[in-house]
């Protein structure tokens, strides 16, 4: 068979898979993010073991800031084609769009998807809008990827800014793609090129955004393992939860240490000032052990409090733990908790974790 021949085999093949995505709800497949096209996220995590390109993590941090906004020039200059090609009413096929999108990397199937609508963005003239959404967006997004510890973590974030920003589905399914989780893998990977002429502050002044509450929707919220030790992990356990309406739950397993329990940590950052009579609070489950649980918030002002809470209960049973925040930090912001628990090649479960005021 000749190459030109398989070309057109596959160019078919890829029509029919086209034909059979649009058969589907492509419209909740783009407000959920589309996971079931998704490539897997890397396993990255910012500031532990080396980083992927740079001597250290603040170089690392440097590269990530300006490779972010080489992802949105990307992303302008892809919109700019698509719409100057639908605005003359051009048959786009899946050649064309997969030439206009190659440099952001989207997956087939996600190519496929945006095809499989491209007849309500005709209709709608939603290509308008586009670029006005990008620009609004385009701060907020780098941001929000700048400011999460690892290529799944980004994906989410990305996702919820694009979710509030842009309303006609098909637009988010496009701003989804260009942003996909391939995408981010690569950028957060070290492999995106043409970044080198961006300057790093463009991210001082990014902040967490302000969540005081965490119920581990479908995802870790932006918790993390603070500091890598032997086989000490953290997932997100969709199975385990103590959340009333059935998510999942944050899961910590510590390995085993040749001198007893160790301590494995989990933090997250955010932005959340403290108000009067503020408390904090968690619940959480333990497998075998897990001993002398700690909680560390560290204030904007480098100022730090921290206190041993309640016990764990075993598993399935579930201890509320937490502490009323002194009123001497009262008025101040809080930038990040770590939560810790000795273990030994054991698991804990975190759920329903949050800064409130009585």
């Amino acid at each position: 068979m000749s190459n030109s021949t398989c070309l057109e085999t596959l160019i078919l093949l890829l029509e029919q898979i086209r034909d059979a995505l649009s058969a589907h709800n492509v419209c909740c497949a783009g407000e959920m993010g589309v996971p079931f096209l998704e490539a897997s996220p890397l396993p990255i995590e910012r500031g532990i073991g080396d980083p992927p390109i740079g001597e250290t993590w603040e170089e690392y941090d440097s590269y990530l800031c300006k490779a972010l906004q080489r992802q949105c020039d990307l992303c302008e200059e892809a919109i700019d084609a698509l719409t100057d090609a639908l605005g003359v009413g051009s048959a786009l096929g899946l050649e064309m769009l997969a030439v206009y999108m190659a440099p952001l990397m989207a997956p087939v199937a996600l190519l496929l998807a945006i095809l499989g609508v491209l007849a309500v963005i005709l209709e709608d003239e939603l290509f308008d809008q586009w670029a006005g959404e990008l620009e609004l967006m385009r701060y907020d997004l780098v941001c929000a990827a700048f400011l999460s510890p690892n290529p799944l973590s980004a994906k989410q974030s990305v996702n919820s800014v694009i979710n509030s920003a842009v309303s006609p589905w098909p637009n988010k399914l496009l701003h989804k793609a260009m942003w996909s989780q391939d995408q981010l893998n690569r950028i957060f990977n070290g492999e995106l090129e043409g970044y080198e002429a961006y300057s790093d502050t463009y991210c001082e002044t990014c902040e967490y955004p302000p969540t005081a509450e965490w119920h581990f929707d479908g995802w870790l919220e932006g918790w993390y393992l603070w500091e890598e030790y032997k086989t000490n992990h953290v997932d997100y356990d969709e199975s385990v939860t103590h959340t009333p309406d059935g998510t999942g739950s944050l899961l910590l397993y510590g390995c085993k240490s040749g001198g007893g329990p160790w301590y494995a940590r989990v933090a997250c950052n955010t932005n959340v000032f403290v108000e009067d009579n503020m408390r904090f609070q968690l619940y959480h489950s333990k497998e075998t052990v897990a001993n002398n649980p700690h909680v560390h918030i560290l204030f904007s002002d480098e100022t730090a409090y921290q206190q041993y809470i309640t016990d764990a209960a075993t598993f399935p049973e579930w201890e509320p733990a937490g502490f009323d925040i002194p009123g001497s930090h009262w008025g101040k912001t809080i930038s990040r908790i770590r939560v810790s628990w000795q273990l030994s090649d054991s698991h804990v479960w975190m759920d329903d974790v949050r800064l409130y005021v009585p």
